[in-house]
């Protein structure tokens, strides 16, 4: 009973299920003398082979001998894990045993929990498998408890997100070969570049990953991008999965999108803190030279993901319906992450400002410091490169909400998601294309610039002409965005699809009581 309320509630279910049937296999067995023969073999014949040729101190010869036991276990890692998650659905749908899962009353997110609890006990447990060959290190001393069990957390990191991205692509695909391939994709890579660089940089020195971190600290900015990264990778991953397996009527977009906001927010503030504007008086240009081209690429690229969640479906689902209907505040609170009709748009929209609002707000950080230190043509100079900046930023803006709202059009037209945003960004593309080649061949005045501000900024930016910038190009994008916005609402109603209201059309009566007990 403890245990399962630890564990999730009924994904205790899962575990049991996944250590009973696979650890009692011959198979399994098998894998596990073979597993610790291997890590036993290459130990004996390193340690044999150094003791005959080599003269190295008896410390340096146990901490490479912990390190042949890691890269050991490294690669068995990167070879089991991914085939262990990477079949971890799959099996569940060949073997027809998937309906009576979900028929059992457990929610996707259970399953997906347990599969994951159920990966880690048994990498857990082949973890320590050849754990008692690392007494022989007390032969020879030298090496720390504190290093080995570093060593152990590395590892068992590295596995949890291998685990989580194979079950994402288990749940993404009905192909066991193709769910492997996809996670050897990622699990290869991740091994090569790791074994490359612990045994030339690392192990061949006679030390520990632990004591290298020691002897050569890693900046801060590399921790304050990589754990929100890696923490991002492992809790995107099972809510991709848990997606993936929900039906499209439910709610499973919301936590999505939360997600989505949450990675937007922490992302824009890394960036403000690790690359943030400088605020000493000699260095006014800093913002708009480091931050702002920084920011401008990333309020750029995003668009290309944001365009996904402005067309995505426009009819709300049964769930959110439901939960509309029910009249919670919850309902009120999370009223901005609910898919369907015009909120779609909406959300991307408060995304994609996120990054304008961020980067404005770092442009006036520094001005009320600097701005006022300056002599009187260091303050010309930076107003003069301010205006051109916000004049930029005001320009990329305005065409992102031009690019989601085209989007938005699309999935009004009844075009899924991923659909709509290559639909919406390959006629910008085009529409570079075209502007690009007109002005080469100088076919068309250069008003035509206007169909492309990218390729309007990147012009007028090259020739140093970024003052003059026209503000017509924002007239057209926002001419645009009205336009497509106009157009998908009149489709919207001419499909009986609500745009405002959160209601199933033809369904507002039906189904809609939740017990208060769920």
């Amino acid at each position: 009973m403890i245990g399962s309320n630890l564990l999730g509630g009924s994904s205790y279910a899962i575990i049991q299920k996944e250590l009973i049937v696979r650890i009692r296999r011959t198979r399994s067995l098998i894998i596990q003398l073979v597993f610790a023969a291997v890590v036993g073999s290459v130990m004996w014949i390193y340690s044999i082979s150094q003791l005959a040729g080599s003269r190295t101190s008896p410390e340096v010869h146990a901490a490479q001998l912990v390190g042949i036991y890691f890269i050991v276990q490294m690669c068995a890692i990167c070879l089991v894990i991914p085939l262990l998650a990477a079949i971890s659905i799959t099996t569940e749908l060949q073997a027809k045993t998937w309906d009576p899962l979900i028929g059992s009353g457990m929610r996707p997110g259970q399953i997906v929990r347990g599969k994951l609890y159920g990966i880690l006990g048994i990498l857990f447990y082949l973890l320590l498998l050849p754990a008692p060959l690392l007494s022989l290190t007390t032969l020879f001393g030298g090496v720390s408890v504190l290093s080995i069990l570093f060593e152990y957390l590395i590892h068992f990191l590295a596995a949890t997100l291998i685990a989580c991205i194979g079950i994402l692509s288990s749940a993404s695909t009905r192909s066991t070969v193709r769910a492997i391939l996809q996670v050897a994709l990622f699990a290869v890579p991740l091994l090569i570049i790791a074994g490359t660089f612990l045994t030339s940089e690392v192990y061949s020195q006679g030390i520990l990953l632990l004591d290298y971190l020691e002897s050569a600290p890693i900046d801060w900015q590399f921790w304050a991008w990589g754990i929100p990264g890696y923490l991002f990778l492992v809790v995107g991953s099972l809510m991709g999965a848990t997606h993936f397996l929900s039906g499209v009527e439910s709610a499973r977009d919301v936590p999505i999108r939360a997600l989505s906001l949450i990675i937007f927010l922490v992302v824009v503030g890394l960036i403000l803190i690790t690359v943030g504007p400088d605020l000493q008086p000699g260095n006014y240009n800093s913002m708009i030279r480091d931050v702002g081209k920084l920011m401008s690429v990333f309020v750029g690229l995003s668009v290309l993901g944001l365009a996904r969640f402005a067309g995505s479906e426009a009819r709300v689902p049964l769930r959110i319906a439901q939960i509309r209907q029910r009249g919670h505040w919850t309902s009120w609170l999370g009223i901005v992450f609910f898919p369907g009709g015009i909120r779609n748009f909406l959300f991307a929209t408060v995304l994609w400002g996120i990054c304008f609002g961020a980067t404005v707000g770092c442009w006036l950080m520094e001005y009320s410091t600097t701005g006022t230190m300056l002599p009187l043509n260091g303050s010309s100079l930076f107003l003069e490169n301010s205006a051109k900046f916000i004049q930029m930023q005001g320009i990329l803006f305005t065409w992102g909400i031009s690019v989601l709202a085209t989007a938005w059009f699309f999935g009004q037209c009844g075009f899924n998601g991923i659909i709509s945003a290559v639909l919406a960004n390959g006629i910008q593309v085009g529409l570079a294309m075209m502007v690009a080649t007109a002005r080469e061949l100088s076919l068309w005045s250069e008003k035509v610039e206007w169909l492309s501000p990218p390729v309007h900024l990147i012009y007028r930016s090259a020739a140093g002409t970024g003052a003059e910038m026209a503000p017509e190009v924002v007239l057209v994008s926002l001419a645009l965005s009205t336009l497509m916005i106009i157009g998908g609402v009149l489709i919207a109603r001419r499909r009986g699809i609500p745009v405002w209201s959160i209601k199933r059309s033809g369904m507002d009566k039906l189904y809609l009581k939740i017990p208060e007990g769920n």
